[in-house]
């Protein structure tokens, strides 16, 4: 009976330091863990991302992965439309400023988009610190064609790097 009791405490303790070096990691770090499916296939549940914090403004561009909070909840999602660009939905996908988008590799790869909220009503020009943010899985996100544009005080850092330990 000792040797089980012993096993499960071995368990608990490597379980506990576990979720310590997990916790200690994402708050001391400024690491997010991803919640959802709606930045699939790029980022999975679980994954945990590092960020840089007190990016610039100029430091953001189109493509790039942000965490922003908005009314309490985190969200990590794509800058599709960076300030002063215009967004608008084509047959199922985004546009910035009439055209596809490319991010410098090729036409946009997602599913075309079922719910174009906001964008239904027509084109959305970004302010001087708005940014249009959405997620890969373009029809699993609440994004900027619900939340609206994002603020740039809203954001909390650009994603560096990904961590990918549970798959």
């Amino acid at each position: 009976m000792a040797k089980n009791e012993e096993r499960v405490n071995v368990t608990l303790m490597t379980i506990m330091a576990v979720c310590m070096f997990y916790v200690a990691l994402v708050r001391l770090s400024g690491c997010s863990v991803v919640n959802g499916e709606s930045m699939e296939p790029t980022l999975h549940e679980c994954d945990i991302v590092s960020c840089q914090k007190n990016v610039s403004q100029n430091g953001i561009s189109r493509g790039d992965i942000v965490i922003f909070d908005r009314d309490g909840r985190r969200y990590i999602k794509r800058a599709i439309g960076i300030p002063g660009d215009t967004i608008s939905i084509s047959d199922g996908q985004f546009e910035v400023n009439g055209s596809g988008m490319t991010f410098g590799v090729s036409a946009e790869p997602y599913d075309r988009m079922d719910k174009p909220g906001i964008l239904s009503n027509g084109p959305l020009t970004l302010g001087a610190d708005e940014y249009f943010c959405a997620g890969d899985n373009r029809n699993h996100s609440k994004d900027s064609r619900v939340l609206g544009a994002i603020k740039y005080a809203e954001i909390d850092g650009k994603v560096t790097k990904v961590y990918t330990i549970f798959h």
